[in-house]
């Protein structure tokens, strides 16, 4: 989904200016990295894997999140999350969520203490994101220090409404 690459890339350590100006002027080159970190870590994995549709759309916040399964050859089948937007895209926060919901947290408190545009932009960005959190959340099929992790992390986001 478009914006979200820039900002799972916070979670990363990612400088707040670079994930504003990503947001500004497209994050493609933060989506291509993203995306090429993950063949080299899950190339082997993947390779011969069959991918489904796995059940009804979600929706959730106005939001319609679709599952898709991706079963891999050798090794556990996993669930990700597809939006149609401009075609059907992956969305990073519902998929890869406990991943990511981890390691923001420090970075989203910064952001609230923060008084800078920048600052205000990625926060509005990341409201933008609660829905695929809150999917994550809800998904029943991981540990609930996963799900506790990405509730605060929505808790946190959600803090300056």
């Amino acid at each position: 989904m478009p914006h979200q690459a820039a900002l799972a890339s916070l979670a990363e350590g990612a400088t707040f200016s670079d994930v504003a100006d990503a947001l500004n002027e497209g994050d493609s080159h933060v989506a291509s990295n993203f995306w090429g970190g993950f063949a080299q870590g899950a190339g082997g994995y993947l390779a011969g894997a069959t991918v489904g549709v796995t059940g009804e759309p979600v929706v959730l916040d106005g939001v319609e999140f679709h599952p898709v399964g991706v079963r891999p050859e050798d090794g556990p089948a996993r669930t990700v999350f597809v939006r149609h937007e401009d075609g059907y895209r992956i969305d990073l926060f519902a998929s890869f969520a406990p991943g990511l919901a981890e390691r923001m947290p420090p970075t989203v408190e910064r952001l609230l203490t923060t008084n800078t545009d920048d600052a205000r932009l990625i926060l509005g960005e990341l409201e933008g994101v609660v829905p695929s959190l809150m999917i994550a959340a809800n998904r029943g099929d991981q540990p609930s220090e996963s799900t506790q992790q990405i509730l605060r992390l929505v808790e946190l986001i959600t803090r300056v409404r």
